[in-house]
């Protein structure tokens, strides 16, 4: 499996693709940053646009490009013969690539929280705690929409090599759940279930009984997610054991 995280990374360093994500996952909290300065935002505060804007509408087009990139790259370059010429399954192939994603998602949430930190640490409005609690969540929230953005693994699979419709499509569920995410509901969508349980987790406010009751508990947000992964997994599997090679 190392041998195969090790391919699935260097496909990703030719595509230029990783290297734009953890550019954007630097840049986009610059912005947020100066806001913060300017208007004398308190860490809290700061920490929950990084959360919201960044790993519930950037982070999440990002994965869905990843995904489509590792998928992409070996019908482009007519690898996927080669590969499988070696002793190992479609189903192990697709989970390197999994990892891969999940990996690039954690790396995504570290890099995010950087600026934001140390802006924390020089106004001396962090202490060790919350530094410890801000990685925590973000690292498990990284986690969880990666598995909540797997969905978009068997829209991939489907668009054969067309990277536009996939970032159509990658893009238009990241909107419609951050949408739904904001709406006094609970309608299910795996990245609105993230958001809906992680809210607690990185508001610093009271919040009234009419939105708490919005909330998922952790039970329900794991055991969604786990059904999205595994069923998004089985399908994916089925569709990538089913194309020709």
């Amino acid at each position: 499996m190392s041998s195969l995280l090790v391919c699935e990374f260097k496909k990703l360093k030719r595509n230029s693709i990783l290297k734009y994500t953890v550019l954007a996952a630097f840049l986009f909290p610059i912005p947020l940053s100066l806001l913060a300065l300017h208007a004398n935002m308190s860490f809290d505060k700061l920490k929950m646009f990084v959360f919201v804007f960044g790993f519930y509408l950037l982070m999440p087009i990002f994965l869905g490009l990843i995904l489509a990139t590792l998928v992409f790259e070996e019908r482009d370059n007519n690898t996927l013969k080669n590969i499988l010429t070696i002793p190992i399954s479609k189903r192990s192939l697709l989970l390197a690539k999994i990892i891969a994603t999940l990996i690039i998602g954690v790396i995504f949430v570290v890099v995010s929280l950087i600026l934001p930190i140390i802006l924390g640490v020089v106004r001396g409005n962090i202490d060790l705690g919350q530094f410890f609690t801000t990685l925590g969540i973000g690292l498990i929230i990284g986690v969880m929409v990666t598995v909540a953005d797997l969905p978009l693994l068997i829209v991939v699979l489907k668009m054969k090599k067309n990277y536009l419709m996939s970032f159509v499509v990658s893009l238009s569920y990241t909107i419609l759940s951050f949408v739904t995410s904001l709406q006094y509901n609970r309608f299910p969508l795996p990245l609105s279930v993230v958001f809906k349980w992680s809210l607690p987790h990185i508001s610093s406010g009271t919040m009234s009984a009419s939105i708490t009751r919005l909330f998922f508990s952790t039970p329900s947000c794991i055991g969604i997610l786990c059904i999205v992964g595994f069923l998004s997994y089985y399908v994916a599997v089925k569709l990538f054991e089913s194309e020709e090679e």
